[in-house]
């Protein structure tokens, strides 16, 4: 369930899964959060979830998410909806009004978000692909950039956007439609790794020489060289 997303009793998906190498606790910069007692180390899960059901759903400070079912999950989820889609949801993939006004949306997401996982973004921007006349269309005015390894804004294992409401502005003053997003991270060894991180549905593609300078890459339509 943890990968692959929660479904119903009935079979049903209702959310996207996390992706592999995810950490499971760490809003950030996402490392796991381990409790040893007499020897013995258990992961620390997250108050997030448990919190919105006992305070928002529930509306009990004591109630126990570990009773919880498929079915009342279920059930809570749908709940959650009804109650607060439209307070604070953003779901909606008709933004046709955001564009004909002629505005400019940049995202990018890390793909080891622990709290938010990548993949309801991408199940988002699918389906304004599908209604907004498709990937290149779309991509006229929401460009969606995706940061391997990184966590919960920032953290994690990989190059970190570094400054994308720069590009934004310059999208939106300017007319230059950002291709690639700068980021940087410091490894484990203390070196310093450059990335440009390529829009959806480009790929980074290594083209030889240091892998740890964003010069050796380049954004493409797969990460093999044509033949």
């Amino acid at each position: 369930m943890i990968h692959d997303g929660i479904t119903s009793p009935s079979g049903e998906k209702i959310w996207s899964g996390q992706n592999w190498g995810t950490g499971f606790i760490g809003d950030f910069p996402g490392n796991i959060v381990v409790s040893t007692v007499d020897s013995v180390t258990v992961p620390v899960m997250p108050n997030l979830s448990p919190d919105w059901i006992k305070y928002m759903l529930v509306k009990d400070p004591n109630f126990d998410s570990s009773t919880l079912t498929y079915a009342n999950m279920t059930d809570l989820f749908y709940q959650s909806i009804a109650e607060y889609d439209t307070v604070v949801g953003g779901s909606d993939p008709d933004i046709s009004a955001f564009r004909d006004a002629g505005g400019k949306l940049l995202s990018w997401h890390g793909l080891g978000d622990n709290l938010l996982y990548s993949n309801g973004t991408s199940s988002y921007r699918q389906e304004v692909d599908q209604i907004l006349g498709g990937t290149e269309a779309v991509n006229s005015f929401f460009r969606l950039f995706y940061a391997p390894g990184v966590n919960h804004c920032g953290g994690g294992y990989g190059p970190v956007p570094t400054d994308p409401l720069a590009a934004l502005v310059a999208w939106v003053e300017n007319g230059t439609a950002p291709e690639s997003i700068g980021a940087k991270f410091i490894d484990s060894s203390g070196d310093t790794i450059t990335h440009d991180i390529c829009h959806y549905p480009l790929v980074s593609r290594y083209n030889g020489g240091n892998t740890k300078v964003a010069s050796s890459y380049s954004c493409a339509t797969s990460f093999r060289t044509e033949t």
